[in-house]
C-alpha cells in the first residue's frame, strides 16, 4: 500500500518564530496554551522544502484497538512514512485554511517538552468556525485510540 497524499506543504517559509506567530495571528489562528507553549521550541527550517503529507488513522496503520506512539511510529515508516519535522504543525495551520469543521490531525513528529516537563504533539484542529493549534500528549506509553488520524511526511 502505498499511502495516498493528503497535501503538500512548504516549510521554511518564515525566517524566525517571531514572523511565523504573526503569520498565524494574521491567518485568524487560535493557539492553545500547550501549543503556544512548544512552539517557541520549535526549531525552523532554514531553507523552503516542500513535503508531501499523509494522513493515516491509527487503526489504518493495523491497530483496531489502538497503539502506542512508538507502534504507530514504526508501522508509518513501515509504509515509507517519516516524521513531520516540529514545524508542520504551525504551517499545516497555515497551508489549511479550508480544513473541514471538526477535523483534528495529530501532527506525527518527536515530542516537545513544554516548560513543565511534559511531553507534546502538535493538532491541528477546526472546531466550528474556529481554526485552533493545539498541543496534546507525547507521551510515550499514551495509548491512542483507532480514530485518531496522525499526519506523516511520504518519503520522496
Amino acid at each position: 500500500m502505498k499511502p495516498k497524499i493528503f497535501k503538500i506543504i512548504e516549510i521554511g517559509t518564515h525566517k524566525d518564530m517571531k514572523s511565523l506567530r504573526k503569520a498565524l495571528e494574521e491567518s485568524g489562528a487560535r493557539i492553545g496554551d500547550w501549543a503556544s507553549n512548544i512552539l517557541n521550541k520549535t526549531k525552523l527550517s532554514k531553507s523552503k522544502q516542500s513535503l508531501d503529507l499523509v494522513v493515516l488513522s491509527v487503526k489504518e496503520l493495523g491497530f483496531p484497538q489502538g497503539a502506542e506512539l512508538k507502534y504507530i511510529y514504526e508501522a508509518a515508516k513501515n509504509l515509507g512514512l517519516d516524521l513531520c519535522p516540529a514545524e508542520v504543525g504551525p504551517q499545516l495551520h497555515l497551508q489549511y485554511p479550508d480544513q473541514p469543521s471538526g477535523e483534528w490531525l495529530v501532527i506525527a513528529m518527536e515530542p516537545i517538552k513544554d516548560s513543565d516537563g511534559d511531553l507534546r504533539l502538535f493538532l491541528v484542529e477546526r472546531h466550528g468556525g474556529d481554526r485552533w493549534l493545539l498541543a496534546c500528549h507525547g507521551i510515550p506509553g499514551y495509548h491512542w485510540l483507532a480514530g485518531y488520524r496522525f499526519v506523516f511526511v511520504r518519503r520522496k
